[in-house]
């Protein structure tokens, strides 16, 4: 048996030990709403088909970045590694 199912029995016993109507509606309600969605999905949202590439900058208010404002953040970094280390930590 692993954990889970132990854990599982476990809870198990412990409800059939209860009488307390409000817990076990508690627990009931718990686990419906667990067992409905996990939580990530609530950020998933359907595909919208035929959207241009402009309809879809447009949704996600994208606002470019010029060159000069890339090039100005980039000079302000303080580099402690080579580019050939960069290179090697990525094999």
């Amino acid at each position: 048996m692993n954990a889970s199912q132990k854990l599982r029995f476990d809870i198990m016993e412990l409800v059939f030990k209860t009488d307390n109507v409000e817990l076990l509606q508690l627990v009931k309600s718990e686990l419906k709403k667990s067992a409905e969605k996990p939580d990530f999905l609530e950020a998933v949202k359907p595909l919208q088909k035929d959207l241009s590439l402009n309809q879809i900058i447009e949704k996600q208010n994208y606002k470019p970045v010029s060159y000069a404002t890339f090039r100005a953040k980039a000079d302000e970094l303080e580099w402690n590694v080579t580019l050939e280390e960069l290179l090697k930590a990525l094999e």
